[in-house]
């Protein structure tokens, strides 16, 4: 997936107008630095990140994704609460 390949996959979740589309065109740039003292890779791919409570929700977005022949990883993270957040990350 390209940049403009994510470009467009976030524009599209924009226009749903279901989505909280605050991130879309920003990139991160730097290094994070984990809890060990190392730093922590740039993410590759797409990643959906729900509570327990939205797993449900998200497998349907993973499915829909890979219809489209779009891989795309769940994680839960209870800290997004209701939010299911979506990260577009380098080419995988």
């Amino acid at each position: 997936m390209t940049s403009r390949d994510a470009n467009n996959l976030l524009t599209a979740f924009a226009k749903s107008r279901t989505w909280n589309t605050q991130g879309v065109g920003r990139m991160i740039h730097g290094t994070d630095i984990g809890p060990d003292g190392l730093p922590i890779p740039d993410p590759v791919g797409i990643h959906l990140y729900v509570s327990t409570g939205n797993s449900a929700i998200a497998d349907f977005v993973k499915a829909s994704l890979k219809a489209v022949e779009v891989e795309s990883h769940k994680e839960i993270d209870e800290r997004v609460g209701s939010d299911i957040r979506i990260l577009v990350g380098a080419s995988e």
